[in-house]
């Protein structure tokens, strides 16, 4: 099986740790997986991406080539980041990979451990290895589109989090700060206490 290993980059909207079901890119339900939205900087160079792009165009389908069926490229595979309502995504590419419920992608730490759930979270820093896949997608008996799609074999965290969180994407609030708001407040209200007043 071909594959490649990704650079760095931020894991954004994912579903690593059980299989979900997605939306497909017409917006019906699609099926149950693993998915990982993998964010670049839109500083990255072409180059530091030509292990993933080699994969892609060796993935294509011959015929493809020769049959004068456009197909997506691997540039248009990268979605816009800086079209998305979310702050984390300003600046970036976003592509997105996946696999099968019958197939959970390894999830690492830094030193190979297995990660645990929480251990890969929204904004870590990760690299992925990747595998490929074409596929076809037809309307009433007509190719609509074709491509080439990601699927996740592993995902490994590339650095440890910080301390404070801030590297988490949202505002992170800390079990010590949330144990302070409930040793403020009383477990329960008196009785007779009028909850209106």
């Amino acid at each position: 099986m071909s594959k490649c290993l990704t650079p760095e980059f931020r894991c954004s909207f994912f579903d690593l740790f059980e299989p979900k079901v997605g939306l497909s890119d017409e917006g019906k339900e699609g099926k149950l997986g693993f998915r990982l939205d993998m964010l670049f900087p839109k500083t990255i160079k072409m180059s530091d991406l030509r292990d993933m792009e080699k994969l892609y165009n060796d993935t294509v389908p011959q015929e493809w080539k020769a049959g004068g069926v456009p197909y997506r490229t691997f540039k248009e595979c990268f979605i816009n980041g800086d079209k998305k309502k979310q702050d984390s995504r300003k600046g970036c590419w976003i592509l997105r990979a996946q696999s099968g419920a019958d197939y959970a992608p390894r999830l690492l730490l830094e030193n190979k451990a297995v990660a645990k759930k929480g251990e890969i979270y929204g904004g870590a820093y990760a690299r992925a290895i990747l595998s490929a896949f074409p596929w076809t997608y037809s309307r009433n008996g007509v190719v609509v589109k074709r491509g080439v799609s990601f699927n996740l074999l592993t995902v490994q965290r590339t650095r440890p989090p910080l301390a404070d969180g801030s590297d988490r994407f949202g505002r992170f609030v800390s079990a010590e700060e949330q144990d302070e708001l409930l040793d403020a407040a009383p477990l329960a209200i008196e009785e007779g206490e009028d909850l209106l007043a």
